[in-house]
């Protein structure tokens, strides 16, 4: 008996510690609202995971700069400025911790 304790105490340390995430990086296909594997996955049946989508495609300065620029489309100037003002004002997007 006195042989198998130093065994169960490593067992017992080893499960204390955190194992490393299995990372794996696949192609998928989005359909009908569902991610749809292209390649085999090495996971257990209803396991959970978390995804990041990445979708390859690249946008250029301009691009960025005409779709910035419709955020104004129908509005007057009064409105425009009253937007840019809010949006210049830190304290709209900070506020105190609650006590």
């Amino acid at each position: 008996m006195e042989a198998v304790e130093p065994v169960i105490r490593k067992a017992n340390e080893w499960r204390a510690k955190e194992v490393p995430a299995m990372r794996q990086t696949i192609k998928a296909r989005y359909h009908d609202g569902v991610l749809q594997p292209l390649e085999p996955l090495t996971l257990a049946d209803e396991a959970e995971v978390h995804i990041t989508v990445d979708t390859g495609i690249t946008v250029s300065a301009e691009e960025i700069l005409q779709h910035a620029a419709r955020v104004y489309h129908g509005l007057t100037a009064e409105d425009v400025a009253e937007v840019e003002a809010i949006a210049l004002d830190r304290q709209h997007f900070f506020r105190e911790p609650a006590a």
